[in-house]
């Protein structure tokens, strides 16, 4: 989405200034590859607290770190950390503004057994182990499980409730999802959510961005297979929308 704050703000005060933030700040650099959205956030965050400023500048941002994928938990180690070496007072005044961005996000009581007891889980794959591997790609904790022999390119994959995966394109081969425990949702750009239960199968074609995981009340388990291609690759791109994903149920 193109960057107009500057023009609407300044735009015939002051043109330079306002063609600086919108096309080169909030464009050009913005937009560099070299780094993720989210590590950006992450990095606009902790410079601002350095510098005291904690108005809406720092809202702002914080609100565009929660929406790629930085979890409450995230917030409150990147909070700390930075106040470690630009001041309490900033990181009180931060704190403050963070409480309300993720006011929404506070921790699962764990006598709701829907989401805290993973008992609905298959009994006939294993959950395996923590997919430290693709962390990075997901919002919430997963787990994966190869299956078979690694030519076969199959596993099971365990998402917490609200784990999902950012938006994704497998170049050249496609995927197959299984679903065979919990509730989960598929979705493909510009296309409404589907909702995922034990027996859906996906059939994913190559080129289209899409994104998978679990629904905020349920753990979710498919098994995923790589549908074979010379070349084939994933393309990990930015995460799904927090109020986007929250609005699924």
């Amino acid at each position: 989405m193109k960057q107009t704050a500057g023009r609407n703000a300044l735009g015939e005060f002051a043109p330079m200034f306002a063609h600086l933030n919108d096309d080169v700040l909030f464009g050009e650099v913005w937009d560099q590859e070299a780094i993720s959205t989210k590590t950006k956030c992450i990095v606009t965050i902790v410079a601002l607290i350095s510098q005291g400023i904690t108005d809406s500048s720092l809202r702002y941002h914080l609100e565009n770190a929660r929406n790629h994928g930085v979890t409450r938990a995230e917030a409150a180690a990147i909070i700390t950390h930075a106040t470690m070496y630009s001041g309490w007072p900033k990181g009180w005044a931060a704190f403050n503004l963070a409480k309300e961005v993720w006011k929404d996000d506070e921790p699962v009581a764990q006598d709701d057994v829907r989401i805290a007891d993973p008992s609905g889980l298959s009994k006939d794959f294993p959950k395996g182990e923590p997919n430290t591997a693709y962390a990075q790609y997901f919002v919430g904790n997963s787990w994966l499980a190869p299956l078979g022999d690694p030519q076969l390119g199959a596993a099971n994959v365990t998402f917490e409730p609200g784990c999902r995966n950012n938006w994704h394109i497998h170049h050249k081969g496609g995927q197959v999802l299984i679903c065979i425990a919990g509730r989960g949702w598929y979705q493909e750009w510009g296309k409404p959510a589907q909702e995922l239960k034990p027996g859906d199968v996906v059939s994913i074609q190559p080129e289209v961005k899409h994104w998978h995981g679990a629904a905020a009340d349920s753990w979710f388990q498919h098994i995923a297979l790589a549908v074979p291609a010379e070349g084939a690759s994933a393309e990990w791109l930015e995460p799904v929308d927090t109020h986007v994903y929250e609005q699924l149920g």
